[in-house]
């Protein structure tokens, strides 16, 4: 494919994870960003055969995936940031304030 971006923007849902990404990276793309189709729930982890996956993917939220939909094609940086509550981020920060703790 000729496309401007090296991401791929991808929709959860009418196949799997697996499929997604492989016709991402058939199509050229360097990434695929899967977003949920669904504003309720958590998010799951995508699984599959990783088997002839050579390009990162990532799933993200319904709203992640809409914003970064709303900025497509304009010259711009745009970061997606963990939130802290509930992420490995939350129990990587209160480990290492432990760890810190404990040392002083």
């Amino acid at each position: 494919g000729n496309y401007t971006s090296p991401f791929a923007l991808i929709i959860r849902g009418g196949c799997s994870f697996e499929d997604k990404v492989k016709r991402a990276q058939k199509a050229g793309f360097k990434a695929a960003i899967i977003y949920d189709n669904e504003y309720t729930g958590p998010l799951v982890a995508m699984a599959g055969n990783s088997a002839g996956v050579k390009i990162p993917a990532v799933f993200v939220s319904k709203a992640s995936g809409e914003t970064l939909k709303a900025y497509a094609g304009l010259d711009m940086e745009l970061w997606i940031l963990p939130g802290y509550e509930n992420s490995a981020w939350s129990i990587m920060t209160i480990s290492f304030i432990s760890l810190l703790a404990m040392s002083a």
